[in-house]
């Protein structure tokens, strides 16, 4: 008898944590793209598997982001503030929020639960961020060194804000003289492409205030992005510039969030 108890409890296991759309409408709420990749790793739970970062790089899924309590981040889209109390009171952990979208972390078990909200409008992902590849040749081409020996132009009292994916192995280039010795960091983010960024602006205003706001594109999605945009705003920040381009599940062509904060 024992053994049968454990028999169930472990085929029942799968099922006490995979999406149950048992309305149509509810999984209208759901992105396609979103949908197409729960199916997924809904097989995949039943065949006895664990939902975490490790299953979803193996299966190289695009859109969901997870992390290793079998939660998936995304972006709700919602009539009222009002329902991220709702989404509190049932599990869910509010990442950022915006006016009328917020990133949160959804258990895996809760997703329908989440669609059956009357303020939700939609569960979809919140866009893949990404970072130019930049080579330069410096100053000489683009003749910056002509604007400072013409004209003094060195970026003094100018207070400029970057915004990238990380600014890694930056005291490195500290050392080298290639970055300033002092540099404000908002958040530090995730990579390396604003080390480059500032290494490149400050050859052409060594005298400049940096600030650095990063992103972690595991995690991070536009809101976050004008958050850092915000933030910079506040310091001071006269010139703010990055090399994010969000390539999916964000237009360009429609205000937004983002060219709300901008604006």
């Amino acid at each position: 008898m024992k053994r049968f108890f454990l028999t169930l409890v472990i085929l029942l296991i799968p099922l006490a944590i995979q999406p149950q759309f048992k309305n149509p409408e509810n999984e209208k709420k759901v992105s396609i793209h979103i949908l197409k990749e729960l199916k997924i790793v809904d097989g995949e739970i039943k065949a006895g598997r664990i939902l975490n970062k490790n299953l979803v790089k193996e299966k190289n899924l695009h859109w969901l982001r997870v992390d290793d309590k079998s939660r998936i981040l995304v972006s709700i889209r919602f009539k009222s503030s009002n329902v991220l109390n709702h989404l509190k009171s049932i599990g869910c952990e509010i990442k950022t929020v915006g006016k009328r979208e917020a990133y949160v972390w959804i258990p895996f078990a809760k997703i329908e639960a989440v669609t059956k909200l009357d303020d939700v409008i939609r569960l979809q992902d919140i866009g893949r961020g990404s970072v130019r590849s930049i080579t330069t040749e410096g100053l000489e081409i683009l003749r910056g060194d002509d604007a400072q020996n013409s004209f003094g132009a060195f970026g003094e009292n100018i207070t400029v804000g970057v915004i990238s994916d990380g600014i890694e192995r930056w005291e490195e280039s500290r050392s080298n003289g290639d970055l300033p010795q002092s540099i404000t960091i908002v958040d530090p983010g995730k990579g390396s492409e604003g080390t480059a960024m500032m290494e490149i602006i400050y050859d052409f205003a060594p005298q400049a205030n940096y600030y650095f706001g990063g992103l972690d594109f595991d995690t991070d999605g536009p809101l976050d992005m004008r958050d850092r945009i915000t933030a910079l705003m506040y310091q001071g920040c006269k010139v703010i510039v990055d090399d994010i381009g969000w390539f999916y599940g964000y237009s360009y062509f429609q205000e937004n969030e983002l060219s709300w904060a901008i604006d």
